[in-house]
């Protein structure tokens, strides 16, 4: 909540802050966002887990670092995140944002932890039964 109310402030005062959303805030405020844990989309397909970590290891200790591939064709599927040891080094690695890498922009995104999902009912499922 401290870190919500320095955002506030230097809001503000003018200085330049990383994008937030209107709907990350409200996140931030209701627990549902680790703020030492970042999203990054749309890495290079030749990236591995190591060059994502030497990428932001800059910003500061990295505690763990998720690159999911894909179960079939075991190629990475162009996200991560990146855990960082405090809340700073996060924040500072929003820099990265829209910095191109081979022809494309970056994402880099405070992560928000996924919500629980209502499942559907499936008429399919409900035929077979």
């Amino acid at each position: 909540m401290e870190k919500l109310w320095q955002i506030i402030a230097q809001e503000n005062t003018g200085e330049n802050l990383p994008r937030i959303s209107t709907l990350l805030l409200k996140k931030l405020v209701k627990g549902q966002m680790n703020s030492q844990k970042i999203y990054v989309g749309h890495i290079p397909a030749s990236y591995d887990a190591n060059t994502v970590e030497q990428l932001f290891s800059a910003y500061g200790k990295i505690t763990e670092v998720v690159y999911p591939t894909d179960k079939k064709t075991k190629q990475p599927k162009g996200y991560a995140f990146v855990t960082f040891a405090n809340p700073g080094s996060a924040q500072r690695a929003l820099e990265k944002h829209d910095e191109e890498l081979q022809d494309q922009k970056l994402i880099v995104e405070i992560a928000v932890e996924k919500t629980t999902r209502k499942k559907v009912d499936d008429p399919i499922d409900e035929e077979k039964q």
